[in-house]
């Protein structure tokens, strides 16, 4: 489901927002705070367009977001429990922690908030934490070459701070390249990510590979 400005309008959404929380977590004192404070967030993202709409995950890690800041982690943990029951315990733990950050400046809670980067599952316990860069999300995916390399230069710079704590992996998420079109992009990423591990002396480089699966 998606929630539009058709269906909610600027001065419901605190009442939106309300309901998305269960019953419990919206008894809470602090939640009238939380669900006004996220509820102008969405009123500005909407802009009173007709039609444009909110994704139901985008609202819940703002709602997410918003109960770590004032102090409800373990309401915000309960939350995305019940509101995405398909998510594991290891992946909620890597979101709340995702966006209980208070330290790494406004680029990267940007991109969280807006699902670019995401704690991503895999199979291969060797390379976690591993992270999710959805260039989907990032309006890059059939941008032309430069700007795309751009952006996820500019996206890496924000996400350094996910990579700082030894070995990691980011998946790139992004349709296949055209048949015979040079693809260099996942090489660009490794030495965008070298340069930065240089830089700011980590202690090892993250893996980069590709994904084409959602979540």
């Amino acid at each position: 489901m998606k929630l539009t400005d058709d269906v909610a309008a600027p001065a419901t959404w605190p009442g939106v927002c309300r309901e998305r929380l269960a019953p419990e977590i919206a008894r809470h004192p602090a939640v009238d705070d939380v669900a006004a404070a996220v509820g102008q967030v969405c009123a500005a993202a909407l802009n009173g367009r007709p039609g444009a709409a909110l994704a139901d995950a985008a609202l819940d890690r703002w709602l997410a977001r918003a109960l770590c800041a004032a102090g409800l982690r373990a309401a915000a943990e309960d939350f995305l429990a019940r509101a995405h029951p398909a998510w594991s315990s290891t992946r909620r733990d890597a979101e709340l922690e995702l966006l209980s950050r208070r330290a790494d400046g406004p680029g990267l809670m940007e991109l969280a908030l807006a699902g670019v980067v995401r704690p991503y599952e895999t199979l291969c316990h060797s390379v976690r934490p591993a992270w999710k860069l959805d260039l989907w999300r990032l309006h890059a995916a059939h941008a032309p070459e430069l700007w795309r390399r751009m952006l996820l230069r500019q996206a890496l710079r924000h996400c350094g701070a996910l990579f700082c704590g030894g070995r990691s992996a980011l998946f790139l998420h992004r349709p296949p390249p055209p048949r015979g079109e040079r693809d260099d992009l996942p090489d660009y990423a490794r030495a965008v990510l070298a340069q930065l591990a240089r830089e700011r002396g980590w202690p090892a480089c993250p893996a980069v590979c590709e994904t084409r699966l959602q979540g």
